[in-house]
């Protein structure tokens, strides 16, 4: 098990999922999760990250800037996504279309020098379901 270094998980979803930290735990000792529940960025991501290993971050953001330089081809890897909003029985939601499509709007903006775009295809899905559209991840 690793003693030294400090493990830092942004993401939400891998912040919930117990598997996946269970599984971080038997290799990592000092980890820091994102429990917040928002998408951190700017001045929230930075104070998150202020106390974790800036060895091995400057490390990957160091590898991050020599693969970006050594790549041959600045072609666009286009990410197909099918979005699916779930809605009361009565079809009323929380969210709306062009919300969820001004998300991915911003995510393309962050996932250009990675020469990644998401790319909406086909019709939105509605799912009128009770159950999924109150359920709550505490339950």
């Amino acid at each position: 098990m690793n003693t030294e270094d400090k493990v830092a998980i942004t993401s939400r979803s891998f912040s919930a999922n117990t598997q996946l930290i269970d599984e971080l735990k038997t290799r990592y000792k000092n980890i820091n999760l994102n429990t917040s529940g928002r998408t951190l960025a700017g001045d929230d991501l930075l104070n998150f990250l202020e106390n974790q290993n800036k060895v091995s971050f400057n490390h990957y953001l160091n590898e991050y800037y020599d693969k970006l330089q050594q790549k041959t081809s600045t072609a666009i890897t286009n990410v197909p996504a099918k979005i699916h909003i779930v809605t009361d029985a009565n079809g009323v939601t929380s969210i709306t279309e062009q919300e969820i499509l001004d998300e991915i709007e911003e995510a393309n903006s962050f996932l250009a020098n990675s020469f990644l775009e998401i790319n909406v295809c086909d019709d939105v899905n509605y799912i009128a379901n009770n159950l999924l559209y109150n359920f709550d991840i505490d339950d």
